[in-house]
Order: C-alpha cells, then sequence, then structure tokens
C-alpha cells in the first residue's frame, strides 16, 4: 500500500512538473527612460527557456496577446509607433512560444496609418494626408484590411479638405502554413 502510495506522489510530482514546464509566463517590464524610442520589453518563459522582447514606445512594452495557430502557441505582437512629422505605422510581429522554436519571429508587417506632406499648390501651403484604419483578424490565417483615405487639405481659414481617392486593399496571409514550416 505503501508502495503505491510512493508511486502515487512520484507520477503526480513528475506529471505537475511537466505542465509547468509547458505553461507560458508573460512579464511586462517598462524601461526606466521615457522617450519616443524608449522601448519596454516582455520576459517570456515557457517553462524551459526565458527571453526578452523587446518594442513599445515611450518606455511602455508592446501589446500582446498568445494564440494557438495548428496547436502551437505563438506570441502576437501589435504595437503603434509614432515618429517625427506626423507619420504613425503599426507593426505586427508573430513569434513562436514551444520548445524547438522559441521566440524564432515567423511574421513582421509594419503598416503605415498616416503621414503627410506638405507642398504649395497655387500658392496656397497644402497638406496631402494619407490616413489608414486596418481592419486586423488573426486565427489560422491573418487578415489585413487596409481602409485608406488620400486627402488634399488648404491652409486656408473655412477651407476644408478634398479627398482625393479612398480605396480598400486586403491582404490574406496563411501563418498555418508559416508555423508548419518553421516546425519542420
Amino acid at each position: 500500500m505503501i508502495k503505491h502510495l510512493i508511486l502515487f506522489a512520484v507520477s503526480f510530482l513528475f506529471i505537475g512538473n511537466s505542465y509547468s514546464q509547458d505553461k507560458i509566463v508573460i512579464k511586462q517590464v517598462s524601461s526606466e527612460s521615457s522617450c519616443r524610442q524608449c522601448t519596454g520589453k516582455l520576459i517570456v518563459s515557457n517553462g524551459k527557456l526565458t527571453d526578452s522582447v523587446f518594442g513599445g514606445q515611450w518606455g511602455y512594452p508592446p501589446d500582446y496577446q498568445i494564440q494557438k495557430i495548428n496547436n502551437t502557441d505563438v506570441l502576437i505582437l501589435d504595437d503603434e509607433y509614432g515618429y517625427s512629422g506626423g507619420i504613425r505605422i503599426r507593426q505586427l510581429r508573430i513569434l513562436l512560444l514551444d520548445k524547438k522554436s522559441f521566440l524564432d519571429e515567423i511574421y513582421k508587417k509594419s503598416i503605415i496609418l498616416y503621414y503627410e506632406i506638405h507642398r504649395v499648390k497655387n500658392n496656397v501651403p497644402t497638406n496631402y494626408i494619407y490616413t489608414n484604419d486596418p481592419v486586423i483578424k488573426i486565427d489560422n490565417n491573418l487578415e489585413i484590411k487596409k481602409q485608406v483615405i488620400i486627402q488634399e487639405c488648404p491652409e486656408i481659414n473655412d477651407e476644408r479638405c478634398i479627398t482625393l481617392k479612398t480605396f480598400e486593399e486586403t491582404e490574406l496571409i496563411n501563418l498555418s502554413n508559416l508555423v508548419l514550416k518553421k516546425n519542420i
């Protein structure tokens, strides 16, 4: 009876220990500095391996989520960055969390959200503005639906912006294939 109890306890410890090794733990760490180009970081652990992923802006770490693609845990970083001159981008990064390919990046894309160009048209200072409000869906596929508006905005009181062009563009990426290729 005692032999069975000891065997059960050892088996329980072994199973409990293997579970904790598969658990993903992420700690967000802000930088002590707070500047536009100062990144924060995520300390990522899968129970056996631990490493840091840098990103974000103004000293804050990037936004993230964990998702399963083809039964593989992935870390999805989704963040916006602002640059001088009024340029804003959204950056998506997808990293694997499994033991074999821990934190290997399988996808990275920067999407321009906003920028403006200043020109003089007919002796009138004019801003040409590009805005993009993308809709992003992630499952076994990544779908990026860009919704773009390009405007001409004269710098004259009470003068309204003129919409030069609007369009939508959809990009579809098969994330299942990216995960499979990396794990082969």
